[in-house]
């Protein structure tokens, strides 16, 4: 594996307590970086926190609200000083046909892997 030089470096990885996002904070920490997860599921973020270690601080930040995320980002700017990294990987699919789901789903769905990107 490729040798990633993260060291003091601040990231932000979104939709981080699980799957792909898990990882890369994984990575990011192995790199030296201090990440900070962004997740609106607090039992797996409490979880992946734990089992990460001291270089991971759990958020519960929705990305489909706004102020949510300048608070978060702003609360990380005052204990580190700065944003190095931030890796936009919250998002997921409605689990179902279009039949089979209801407009709030697919709202949601939309506003956070359309909306939270931005």
């Amino acid at each position: 594996m490729n040798q990633l030089d993260f060291d003091r470096r601040t990231a932000i990885v979104t939709g981080a307590a699980q799957g792909i996002g898990y990882a890369i904070t994984q990575r990011l920490i192995q790199s030296g970086a201090q990440v900070y997860l962004w997740d609106r599921d607090r039992l797996l973020l409490d979880q992946a926190v734990n089992a990460l270690g001291a270089n991971a601080t759990g958020m519960e930040v929705d990305v489909t609200d706004p102020n949510a995320v300048k608070q978060a980002a702003a609360r990380i700017i005052e204990s580190s000083g700065k944003i190095d990294v931030l890796v936009n990987n919250a998002g997921y699919g409605l689990g179902g046909t279009l039949e089979e789901c209801s407009m709030k789903s697919i709202r949601d769905v939309f506003d956070t892997n359309v909306f939270g990107l931005m």
